[in-house]
């Protein structure tokens, strides 16, 4: 691989970036058929890459997708691709991988051989940043939540336009905000485009009920952190009752970690502001990755911007 070019991972061959190229018969195009997983560095280093392609093969297993690939062959790609990605975008920038695979062309039977894709993304330390100092508001929108008995939420399947369609609700009415979706029946389950959600009351950390939300491993490796730090989870289904009365919300994703959620629907949740079971999470986070993340976010900004945004998270 050419040392001052990204590249990326097509079918077997590592090509420059810009040569990577997908057929437009291809299922992923026509029908969205395909699975996918996302990780992301720190300091250039893949952070739970093993739990990420245990989590792909389920998905392809459910799918009926056979990658002609074992996770370790997929996971080794993957390695040697972000390391290629890391050294040439260089040591300030954390990326983001992400694996494609797809049931393959239309031209052939449903059984023909898979389109396998491996590519990098800059990661947007700047959002983080705000994130991480302000929190982001949510806002639960109309579109409710595809059932699991026509579709798993617990891995990543590419059809997502219910989620996106969610998104966009929101978003039209608060662009930093993220949607809460809920089920049919009411309960929070996720948030849109895709985090995993989780709110504090008295101290213990709440769950919306899992059979309706990605097994997402942010969410799982910060459920591990809080059974280290003797903090207790309960699992069940919440209503937007429940996480307007609480003290902290959060969301969970690969790209950031952990972020504190400002408001529901325009109700401010706890102070508002970063609580204290998040900053516990966060330096526990931080601690187990090797890297300050908030830190690592807001250091990254320019002077004036940073100072900026640190005067608006004093403020109340």
């Amino acid at each position: 691989m050419d040392t001052n070019v990204l590249h990326a991972y097509v079918n077997g061959q590592f090509v420059p970036e810009e040569e990577a190229t997908v057929s437009v018969f291809d299922r992923a195009f026509r029908s969205g058929d395909h699975v996918y997983e996302v990780q992301r560095t720190f300091n250039g280093t893949l952070h739970g890459l093993d739990g990420h392609m245990k989590r792909l093969f389920k998905a392809l297993h459910y799918t009926r997708i056979d990658p002609l690939m074992t996770p370790d062959e997929l996971g080794a790609a993957t390695t040697r691709l972000v390391e290629h990605n890391s050294k040439v975008a260089g040591p300030d920038l954390d990326l983001v991988s992400c694996q494609v695979i797809t049931r393959g062309s239309t031209k052939t039977l449903l059984s023909g051989p898979p389109t396998v894709i491996i590519y990098t993304q800059l990661l947007d330390m700047s959002a983080l940043a705000r994130t991480y100092l302000l929190g982001k508001p949510l806002i639960t929108p109309g579109v409710q939540r595809v059932p699991a008995a026509s579709l798993t939420p617990r891995v990543k399947i590419a059809n997502k336009m219910s989620l996106m369609l969610a998104w966009l609700e929101v978003s039209a009415l608060d662009p930093e905000a993220q949607a809460l979706v809920l089920d049919r029946d009411g309960n929070v389950t996720t948030c849109a485009p895709g985090s995993g959600f989780l709110f504090i009351v008295d101290g213990v950390i709440h769950v919306p009920n899992r059979r309706n939300t990605l097994d997402s491993s942010a969410m799982g490796f910060t459920l591990e952190l809080a059974a280290q730090l003797g903090i207790e989870v309960r699992e069940g289904d919440y209503t937007t009752f429940d996480v307007y009365n609480a003290d902290e919300a959060f969301t969970t994703n690969t790209k950031d970690c952990i972020a504190p959620v400002s408001k529901l629907n325009g109700l401010r949740i706890g102070t508002g502001r970063p609580g204290p079971m998040y900053k516990r999470l966060v330096t526990a986070w931080s601690e187990a990755v090797g890297v300050d993340i908030v830190g690592r976010a807001v250091g990254l900004l320019p002077v004036t911007e940073r100072e900026e945004l640190l005067a608006a998270a004093r403020t109340t």
